[in-house]
């Protein structure tokens, strides 16, 4: 590159012409998908992989996640698989909220964090392989298997796992088979039951960390409870909740097999007015309808009532939670972890509150006011008369005269032609007699 040149970026898509560019200028071709600005976080998770002697970066996989504080790298394993490099493995990058209860500087913590996730093993519950916490311990790094199937967001939508999060579930797709829906519910339920067993909140389950591994459901992403992390779609669970009382996990199940019997989430704006589309399968509407707008008499919706629930009397591989111990401060660290999360929804409760709280009091007020305005008059059949043109004035005044000189004009015209035609008439009245005479 010359001295004084300049590096300008094009997307790579764009047809450049050369004589477009200026001489001495760099091309930079970029992928479209690309973010124009990296994260702090980013950063410093590149760095960790430059210095890493056991993973190497694949490629950075932009925008596939709905989260704005997380960021998903494609990487390989150089100590597993029986070649080298060849295993290809989804490290996670996120940021450590202000709000996580306890701090990541202190050795113990970090020793019962990595103790707490790497412990879990349970066939519906996708494994986590490896962490690691960056420079300055602000941020966490993630390592677990990654699987082409992707999600089972992925499945419903027939989308790629690697494609933009936003861009690929725009359009909404079709129901799962009766079948399908019947066993990966199953599957999730034994997941969540085994967190339920742990006292281990999980508030976070979706479509999207789901993971699909040879047609088995796992769930993922369940560091989020120890970092107390706020899930991104909490406003659909706050009005759920309000409407039916139900807990978060058995909402998030609801959200879940609505998606799957639906093809397409659940909207906000869908909630006040919950109806369940015709097409559904008549047990799986009324177990939606269980969920989300209970009736007076119905039985409170649990986890462990799911598992029991006909629709779901499907074959599973059997575990034992018991299998799996916590000590002392991993039990301590899940219990703090849980009330830190209650105490968010709370508060989000009253947020929502005071929201519906103002809302209502504006509606109030221009009521009132639109009640105390008094209404204008219209004229008759509702209409304002339209007002005259120019030429249409003039014809009616040819002299343009204002109303008062016309009435006077009118005035002196009619006492002038008056006995004009009073003698007219005279002359007529003796014209007819004389010849009445004759006759």
């Amino acid at each position: 590159m010359s001295p004084g040149s300049t590096i300008k970026p094009y997307l790579a898509n764009n047809y450049i012409r050369s004589d477009s560019v200026p001489h001495g200028t760099t091309i930079t071709l970029i992928d479209p998908s690309t973010p124009t600005t990296i994260s702090g976080g980013h950063l410093k998770a590149q760095m960790f992989l430059r210095s890493s002697t056991r993973f190497s970066l694949d490629r950075a996989l932009y925008n596939i996640g709905a989260r704005k504080d997380r960021t998903y790298f494609s990487v390989f394993d150089r100590e597993s698989g029986v070649k080298r490099n060849k295993k290809s493995m989804l490290m996670v990058q996120t940021t450590i909220p202000q709000n996580c209860p306890f701090s990541f500087y202190e050795v113990t913590n970090v020793i019962t964090f990595r103790g707490l996730l790497t412990k879990i093993k349970h066939p519906y519950i996708l494994p986590i392989d490896h962490i690691e916490l960056v420079v300055e311990g602000t941020d966490i790094l993630v390592f677990k298997s990654f699987s082409p199937e992707g999600s089972l967001k992925d499945h419903i939508y027939k989308k790629e796992p690697k494609e933009e999060y936003g861009r690929k579930y725009s359009t909404p797709s079709l129901s799962l088979p009766f079948k399908e829906i019947q066993l990966y519910g199953r599957q999730i339920l034994e997941g969540l039951a085994f967190f339920e067993s742990k006292n281990w909140p999980f508030p976070y389950i979706q479509t999207s960390n789901i993971i699909l591994q040879n047609n088995v459901c796992r769930i993922s992403d369940y560091e989020n409870t120890l970092l107390c992390l706020q899930p991104h779609f909490l406003n659909r669970i706050i009005s759920l909740k309000s409407n039916s009382q139900q807990k978060s996990e058995v909402i998030g199940f609801g959200l879940v097999l609505w998606e799957m019997a639906t093809g397409h989430e659940l909207k906000i704006h869908d909630i006040a007015n919950f109806e369940v589309p015709r097409h559904v399968q008549a047990d799986f509407a009324q177990l939606l309808r269980d969920i989300f707008v209970p009736n007076e008499n119905a039985i409170e919706v649990s986890i462990s009532s799911l598992l029991l629930h006909p629709l779901f009397s499907v074959d599973v591989e059997p575990f034992d939670p018991k299998l799996i111990k916590f000590d002392a401060q991993m039990k301590a660290m899940v219990k703090l972890c849980k009330e830190e999360i209650a105490k968010a929804e709370k508060h989000a409760n009253e947020l929502k509150a005071i929201s519906q709280k103002n809302e209502q009091e504006r509606a109030e007020k221009m009521t009132s006011l639109q009640e105390s305005t008094p209404k204008p008059k219209l004229p008759e059949y509702g209409r304002k008369p339209k007002s005259k043109s120019v030429k249409m004035r003039k014809r009616e005044n040819p002299l343009n005269l204002n109303q008062t000189q016309s009435h006077q004009t009118l005035t002196e015209t009619q006492s002038e032609t008056l006995p004009l035609i009073q003698s007219e008439a005279q002359e007529e009245t003796e014209f007819e007699g004389e010849g009445e005479g004759e006759g």
